[in-house]
């Protein structure tokens, strides 16, 4: 059996990506000569393609076994552990290769990606230089170091880089996606939709373009334009450094509004200053959901958002409607006691919150991770509602309780000091006649049971309000975490 033509033709299909068909070439190879270390690599490249990951990794270890000294062996277990987010391993194999072969381009352009997926991108930058050294034209090398450019910062240097590839070969479409991306970076959406189209247009699965025009379609907003400009300068650093950023904005911020309320010509600013930051923080999470939200009345950025995108921008909005319906209920409660407008807010604030755990559960993708975070929302969500009852319960003692008649002035110095919501205590003094003295104590009768009545339903308020914020803030840890541990399959 000749088992060459079987392999030619499995790399002419698997160039074509129609994997499926190179894997019966492959497996023709194997069944006549079960220990040919090429066809056990090839084969576990498009075994991981479906996704069969075990397999995948169990061909590329018979690869390796059966020729040690084989650097596409090597690769191919690098590509099949990357797809698994396997990182460490994957970069262990890559480099084995290239010590086998250190002058393949290709396998450079692996080590890249690698670093990419690792969001090293030093090391995508060294690692794609390498590999042009070896071959000067070699597209994924050149767009690497393009990426690596644009993230790093250096845009003019990756536009020659783009232009340079583009010259070469017109019809990349990775090239014409790094270019839409680099771009979006300078902020020139219109432009980089250019170039998207054109990517899709040449290969119409590629997932990065189309992230890409969903993201310039968003980016002709001015608020989600400067969100996106935070994203790109923040995806710049590495994991570790980013976490330590995210970790030290609320220490600076806490400090910061310390520093003003301690000096009294500045403790105007401290409530603004506080709900700026905490606004910034809800941006940095809902901003896509929500203008992905936007895309969704038009036609053309329904169907360039998928079904994942459109189910959190839906989820996330009826976070938004649930606060708004709130504010509103609130609000004819307050039209009877004007005090009650600022629980509406309180708890209109806790749903604009639930869309934390509902972008966390909504964007996680591996099925244990989702189901936890599921759990998470739904607890969220309980609390919510709970919250919600609280806060109406209390509103609706608050109308239907007649207030008492106002304390007299010179009642008001015979009053003993008191804290919020506790009840009157009266000192009466020596000098006052007995029916007087009764008239002051069925005033404060009056005021007590007032206050009784309500102090039960504020605190139960409270004290769930309370505990409804810990959850939110324990659900942004939780999101970060999830997003930053990568999923290993």
């Amino acid at each position: 059996m000749n088992t060459d033509s079987y392999l030619l033709r499995a790399r002419v299909l698997m160039s074509q990506n129609r994997t499926e068909l190179a894997e019966e070439q492959l497996r023709m190879v194997l069944a006549s000569e079960s220990s040919h270390s090429e066809a056990h690599a090839l084969l576990a490249l498009c075994l991981v393609e479906r996704e069969a990951f075990e397999t995948a990794t169990e061909e590329a270890q018979q690869a390796i076994f059966h020729g040690p000294e084989e650097p596409t062996a090597h690769y191919s277990l690098a590509r099949v552990m990357l797809k698994r987010n396997r990182l460490r391993e994957a970069r262990e194999s890559i480099n084995e290769a290239l010590r086998l072969s250190p002058w393949n381009a290709g396998y450079f352009a692996a080590l890249g990606a690698i670093e990419a997926a690792a969001e090293r991108w030093e090391e995508v930058l060294k690692a794609a230089e390498q590999g042009l050294e070896a071959d000067p034209e070699d597209e994924g090398c050149e767009n690497l170091r393009a990426a690596a450019l644009t993230t790093l910062g250096r845009r003019s240097e990756a536009g020659l880089t783009i232009q340079e590839s583009l010259r070469r070969n017109p019809e990349n479409a990775f090239t014409h996606a790094n270019e839409g991306w680099r771009l979006l970076h300078v902020r020139q959406p219109e432009q980089a939709m250019v170039h998207f189209r054109e990517a899709l247009r040449l290969d119409p699965n590629l997932e990065w373009a189309r992230r890409g025009i969903v993201e310039a379609m968003k980016a002709r907003f001015f608020i989600y334009r400067m969100m996106l400009g935070f994203f790109l300068w923040i995806g710049r650093f590495p994991p570790k450094t980013r976490l330590l950023l995210l970790i030290g904005m609320p220490i600076a911020q806490s400090v910061l509004q310390s520093t003003v309320e301690s000096i009294p010509t500045l403790e105007f600013l401290a409530f603004p200053l506080m709900l700026t930051y905490l606004l910034f923080v809800w941006m940095t999470w809902t901003s896509s959901a929500l203008f992905n939200l936007v895309l969704m009345l038009n036609p053309f950025g329904r169907l360039a958002l998928n079904r994942e995108e459109k189910v959190q921008a839906i989820a996330t909005g009826s976070c938004v409607a649930a606060a708004l319906a709130c504010e509103i209920l609130f609000l004819y409660q307050s039209l009877k006691l004007p005090e009650i407008l600022s629980h509406g807010t309180y708890v209109a604030a806790l749903y604009l919150g639930l869309a934390v755990p509902v972008i966390t559960t909504t964007s996680t993708t591996e099925r244990r991770r989702k189901l936890v975070a599921a759990a998470w929302t739904l607890l969220v969500l309980y609390f919510c509602l709970s919250t919600t009852f609280r806060a109406w319960q209390f509103s609706e003692i608050a109308i239907t309780t007649p207030e008492p008649p106002p304390i007299p002035e010179k009642m008001e110095a015979a009053f003993a000091p008191r804290k919020a919501g506790e009840t009157l205590k009266l000192n009466v003094p020596a000098n006052i006649d007995e029916p007087a003295k009764k008239e002051w104590i069925k005033i404060l009768q009056e005021h007590n049971d007032y206050t009784e009545k309500l102090r039960t339903p504020g605190r139960e308020f409270s004290s769930q309000f309370s505990s409804t914020v810990t959850l939110l803030i324990l659900s942004t840890w939780m999101g970060l975490g999830l997003m930053l541990v990568p999923v290993k399959r």
